[in-house]
């Protein structure tokens, strides 16, 4: 069990009493606040006394706050995560680390985990927040709960790909711009390599209609859209908008992108999900195997 693992109580201890994790929390939770009053005020300050409130509008809000507010988890996983092993070479502990009778496994469990356990605080604490959209209705708590364990899993895939970097990296600077540099490929490169390639088809379109080696390459090109499902931003929208019943509006613009199974479509945030955690399971086991390989003095 993660929580009798020595490495994450350790962890745990430090980053509690840390000053740090407090700023963190409010600046998380204001940062929250301030974009839901701004959209309360752009939705409803603009209308006219005596006007209702839409019911869409309040569905749009929970959508836009679920999608910064993973948007913030994407900016500071890598920093908790990056730093875990190269904080300790710094400062010159790792070499004592690993010739403890602690396993490479429960090293780099015990690190993840405390940086997991930060978000989760994190997004305990900002659920006062989201769970404004139950005055209009349309999400459950049931879908308040889905949010929360999908936005935990992404973190683990996301923490999984700072560690890599931290194990691979001397020092903290140079693994948490390795890790950005990732999360940032993973977020918009997924999305640009779909671009690049929807101008490609875009020009056999217009230049090759009549030949039929292009069409047939343009169609099996469209089956790239399923690059996405390791797109962790792609996958929380995917969630959000199957919550507020806007599923098909999600589904239309990958029709446009390009052709995908419609059993992928129905399950696409269960099957980019275990993609993910199938991604984090070899990325872990590769930073197991890369501590088990440094000698032991």
């Amino acid at each position: 069990m993660i929580m009798n693992n020595p490495i994450f109580k350790k962890e745990q201890t430090i980053r509690t009493r840390s000053p740090k994790l407090m700023i963190l929390l409010v600046a998380f939770n204001i940062g929250l606040l301030l974009l839901m009053i701004l959209s309360f005020l752009t939705i409803y300050g603009v209308k006219r006394t005596g006007s209702l409130a839409r019911y869409e509008d309040t569905l749009f809000l929970y959508i836009l706050i679920g999608i910064f507010e993973f948007a913030l988890m994407l900016l500071i996983v890598p920093t908790f995560t990056a730093g875990s092993i190269t904080g300790e070479k710094e400062r010159q502990t790792f070499d004592t680390l690993i010739t403890t009778n602690r396993r490479p496994s429960t090293i780099v469990m015990g690190k993840l985990g405390a940086s997991v356990s930060m978000m989760v605080l994190l997004i305990v604490s900002s659920l006062p927040i989201l769970a404004t959209v139950f005055s209009a209705g349309g999400v459950s708590l049931i879908d308040i709960i889905r949010y929360v364990v999908t936005f935990l899993l992404e973190s683990i895939f996301i923490g999984s790909i700072g560690m890599i970097c931290s194990v691979s990296c001397k020092s903290t600077t140079k693994s948490t711009v390795l890790a950005y540099i990732n999360v940032l490929l993973l977020v918009l490169g997924t999305i640009a390599i779909l671009g690049a390639l929807y101008i490609f088809i875009g020009k056999q379109i217009n230049t090759e209609m009549n030949d039929y080696n292009a069409v047939k390459e343009v169609v099996d090109l469209k089956y790239g859209v399923c690059l996405l499902l390791l797109n962790p931003l792609v996958t929380i929208v995917a969630l959000l908008f199957k919550q507020t019943g806007n599923v098909g509006v999600f589904n239309d613009y990958l029709s446009k992108v390009g052709s995908c199974n419609s059993f992928i479509l129905e399950n696409w945030v269960e099957i980019s999900i275990f993609l993910q955690l199938s991604v984090a399971v070899i990325l872990l086991f590769l930073c197991i195997k890369k501590i088990n390989q440094v000698p032991k003095s």
